[in-house]
């Protein structure tokens, strides 16, 4: 919130761009796994796509700490 009450508009982050382009290339990478993994080719894409998944969730986790982190540090 601002100091007159509003909160301020949301802003385009290139991390959030960054996370969506790596989500859309583990897709990929997963498709391409499942299309020519050979044997157990879904469980591959599947290891592949969850993988991504963690990836961007610690990545995630860890921007969300850092906005806290950086808020608190501006309130004190």
């Amino acid at each position: 919130m601002n100091q007159d009450g509003h909160a301020p508009p949301p802003v385009s982050r290139p991390a959030h761009w960054i996370m969506l382009g790596l989500l859309l290339w583990g897709g990929y990478l997963a498709l391409g796994a499942v299309r020519f993994g050979g044997t157990l080719a879904l469980w591959r894409g599947l290891i592949v796509f969850v993988c991504t998944l963690i990836f961007l969730g610690f990545w995630w986790l860890a921007l969300l700490v850092r906005e806290r982190s950086v808020r608190g540090q501006d309130e004190s």
